[in-house]
């Protein structure tokens, strides 16, 4: 439902890839967590995880950081949100039925997983901006200044006889 946005957007390539990185992140954080929880793969580690949920909260992520103020209509009651905040609603319950997981056979954690891929994959570009930021600006002093002798000198001489140019 909204994936179909997201891809009128971003274009089918780009859309198709996003989906796919938070699908295997999801997998791969949801990996982690089963070995950090249990090491010896005793337990929950040998438990398989299937399914595209963790890609689908990923998509869930991106239409709310790319459309937020677009409100969506909460079913069961009649009224409508922005996508943000049902984003953060959504995020918030699967959070929390992480933390008093009730044996439900949902994986919650590659839910997290996958909104966290994709937050990180989304926010890739932006790490260590203020650096970036620091060499435009001075890139920018330095042809500012070049410039402006360029006018200084070019100033200080009369014009060009106009009689001269050729068109």
């Amino acid at each position: 439902m909204f994936g179909a946005d997201l891809e009128h957007t971003w274009g089918a390539r780009r859309f198709y890839t996003y989906f796919f990185v938070c699908g295997v992140g999801a997998g791969i954080v949801d990996i982690i967590v089963k070995l950090l929880i249990d090491p010896h793969g005793r337990g929950t580690a040998l438990i398989p995880t299937i399914g595209a949920s963790g890609a689908i909260y990923g998509v869930l992520l991106a239409v709310a950081i790319v459309m937020p103020h677009r409100q969506v209509w909460v079913f069961p009651l009649p009224v409508t949100v922005s996508m943000r905040i049902f984003v953060i609603v959504m995020g918030a319950i699967e959070f929390f039925t992480t933390i008093g997981s009730t044996g439900d056979g949902v994986s919650h954690v590659c839910h997290l997983g996958g909104m966290l891929v994709g937050y990180i994959y989304l926010r890739r570009g932006s790490y260590l901006y203020n650096y970036r930021n620091f060499f435009t600006d001075w890139k920018r002093r330095r042809l500012r200044k070049k410039f402006e002798v360029y006018v200084r000198d070019h100033n200080e001489k009369p014009p060009s006889n106009p009689d001269n140019w050729v068109n």
